[in-house]
């Protein structure tokens, strides 16, 4: 019994990884999250800095919330060793639907119009099929496939933060 008290006072005092440098992390891809009706802006950069001994990358997450003028109020950091619950959703963005684009007067769906909810905005790098390499954005309102997404991918790493 005290050796089971000793090793969780021990793990419990561990203090809990350091972030690498964020300068050198190597991002594949950033959401932005802006709410109609609240002045934060949620940035999240997602990233990797190495490959563990299997080869496998850890990702890095950092959350950045800024005012409206772009000011920092706050910084974190969360990592896939620590949240494994966020590679599920991180895997799911290869497999996001993409919208398609709109040319009037082909099969054109009638217009919706949304007065507020939020702009989701997500950036990255793409492999195109030739092999070569790439950027993409998506740019989107509430109710669609890239909302529900980044809703999944926010839920997914909320209990995982620690301050940067």
């Amino acid at each position: 019994m005290s050796g089971l008290i000793l090793a969780l006072s021990l793990a419990a005092a561990a203090p809990a990884a350091r972030a690498p440098d964020l300068a050198k992390l190597q991002v594949f891809a950033t959401l932005e999250v802006r709410d109609a009706f609240d002045p934060t802006v949620t940035r999240l950069k997602m990233g990797t800095f190495d490959e563990d001994a299997a080869g496998t990358p850890t990702y890095w997450f950092v959350r950045e919330q800024r005012d409206r003028k772009k000011r920092l109020i706050r910084r974190d950091v969360a990592d896939s060793g620590a949240c494994p619950g966020a590679l599920a959703p991180l895997q799911a963005m290869e497999q996001l639907h993409l919208p398609s684009p709109d040319v009037p007067g082909f099969g054109r769906d009638a217009d919706v119009t949304v007065m507020d909810g939020a702009d989701y905005r997500l950036t990255g790098t793409v492999r195109h099929s030739d092999g070569q390499d790439g950027e993409f954005m998506i740019q989107s309102n509430v109710f669609t496939p890239l909302a529900t997404w980044s809703d999944d991918m926010l839920r997914a790493l909320e209990g995982c933060w620690r301050r940067a």
